[in-house]
């Protein structure tokens, strides 16, 4: 056998120091070392959590801000407030609200497009529709062929938000204590199974402080064309009138109760579906 020289026999005992000093490393250190640098701060989310979080959301809800794409909607206290930028506002924070719930997957509809105008300008081939589902097919295969309107089929609720405006002998831009409030407008062939929907989101509105205008504050109407169209396809559509932008008492409440309104329209839709 060949003999090791002083060189070799301190490379050895080197060796054998370090892997004798390794095995004595106890499993709670060795976890305590490797784990230093993937400790999540209390109170935030990784990537991963977020993800889980997504996977499990199995209900899918569009929200459409009304007006826009050049039409600015009503016109409100002596051209204080704009339609289309307040229906941006309010959708704005309602998806926000929903996407922090556990169950809704929720799609904001692209805010320089009017989902009318869009659906106004596809839906010409169809013919003649009126919500009861007869000419889906055909709804479906014009819808298709514009690429600014999403997969409709894809969600199981769409709320499109607007601003109330009166008669110009009602409008009352100055203020006089009294609200006239919100309401919810679908259409006529909306099942009453499925207004459920509207009545729990006028009852949470009326909740923040909102008055209900008209009585029940809940319309069917056998002629708005989006209402028309996602009852044609069977999607449940809701479109909320916020409040009168033309009453400075409404647009007081509403500035100062948005969040909160938009957080209770959220909660509401969650725990209908839930």
């Amino acid at each position: 056998m060949r003999k090791l020289n002083r060189k070799h026999m301190m490379t050895v005992l080197m060796g054998v120091v370090l892997l004798t000093a390794l095995s004595f490393v106890s499993p709670a250190m060795a976890e305590e070392t490797t784990g230093a640098e993937d400790t999540v701060p209390a109170g935030q989310e990784t990537i991963l959590d977020q993800q889980k979080k997504q996977d499990t959301k199995d209900v899918r809800v569009l929200v459409m801000c009304g007006h826009g794409q050049g039409d600015v909607g009503a016109v409100g206290c002596n051209g204080a407030y704009q339609e289309y930028a307040y229906t941006r506002d309010f959708g704005k924070r309602i998806y926000e609200a929903l996407q922090e719930t556990d169950n809704i997957e929720a799609d904001l509809y692209q805010t320089k497009y009017d989902m009318f105008q869009q659906m106004r300008a596809t839906v010409r081939s169809v013919g003649s529709f009126s919500g009861n589902g007869n000419r889906r097919k055909q709804l479906l295969k014009a819808i298709g062929s514009n690429v600014r309107i999403p997969d409709l089929e894809e969600y199981d609720y769409a709320l499109e938000i607007h601003f109330n405006a009166t008669v110009p002998s009602g409008k009352d831009p100055r203020g006089n204590g009294v609200m006239k409030g919100c309401g919810i407008y679908v259409n006529s062939y909306k099942a009453s199974s499925e207004r459920k929907i509207d009545k729990k989101i006028l009852k949470a509105m009326k909740g923040c402080g909102m008055k209900i205008w008209g009585g029940a504050g809940l319309f069917g109407s056998p002629d708005l064309l989006n209402a028309k169209a996602f009852n044609e396809l069977g999607i449940n559509y809701s479109l909320l009138e916020t409040c009168f932008i033309d009453d400075k008492d409404d647009m007081k409440f509403y500035r100062k109760h948005r969040d909160e309104m938009a957080q209770a329209i959220a909660d509401t839709i969650s725990d209908y579906f839930d």
